[in-house]
């Protein structure tokens, strides 16, 4: 395998940036699609006598690098779900097929910054600062108190916590659990607001008022 091995090796050093470009909504994030990947490596491929082929095999789809010369090759598979949605299974293959041709040939995409960097503009990174003993006293007090607050009004409700807590901070659903359950995570303003609708709930409740859900 010292053939292909140090081809791929050649190939990992004249391949060019491959950046992340294209705008993924569902997660708020960028990445590289598979046909920029392919249009940018092919050269270098080509170039170091590697050749690449990604078909679906069965349930999966099987990434080979072969060097012709030395008739050597390497190949990995990635699992497909069964899919009877030609639509969906078709974007499953395109996944399945970036991320494995990228990961076979040990390359990454990296964060496109729209040419800041090459014209000397640099995105400022936001700076932290840290809490004071003072700040992170208070907070813990915050906290202790929304939760047995909640868990309060709860029992006066008949409800479970969580449910009160998914009320009172606006977060509802399954994904607002996750930052419930994750209360020492929550910013001060968060704390802030669901303290004061937990004490608005209890109020309506004690004075008899329809509970609030």
């Amino acid at each position: 395998m010292k053939e292909l091995y140090t081809a791929l090796g050649k190939f990992q050093d004249v391949c060019p940036k491959i950046t992340k470009s294209a705008d993924n909504p569902y997660f708020k994030s960028k990445y590289a699609e598979l046909s920029s990947i392919v249009n940018l490596i092919t050269p270098a491929l080509r170039k170091t006598g590697l050749v690449v082929i990604q078909p679906v095999v069965g349930d999966c789809v099987r990434t080979i690098v072969a060097h012709p010369e030395s008739g050597q090759e390497i190949s990995s598979e990635y699992p497909l779900n069964k899919n009877e949605n030609p639509q969906k299974f078709g974007a499953e293959v395109t996944y399945a097929r970036r991320y494995s041709l990228t990961s076979v040939l040990g390359i990454v995409a990296e964060d496109d910054d729209d040419g800041n960097t090459a014209s000397g503009k640099t995105t400022e990174k936001p700076t932290y600062k840290t809490p004071t003993p003072e700040k992170t006293a208070e907070s813990k007090g915050i906290k202790e108190e929304v939760s047995a607050l909640a868990k309060e009004v709860a029992e006066l409700l008949g409800e479970s916590t969580d449910n009160v807590m998914q009320e009172a901070s606006g977060f509802t659903g399954k994904d607002g659990l996750v930052y419930i359950k994750n209360i020492d995570k929550a910013s001060e303003k968060w704390l802030g607001n669901t303290l004061k609708r937990l004490k608005e709930m209890k109020k309506n409740v004690s004075g008899g008022d329809e509970p609030p859900f």
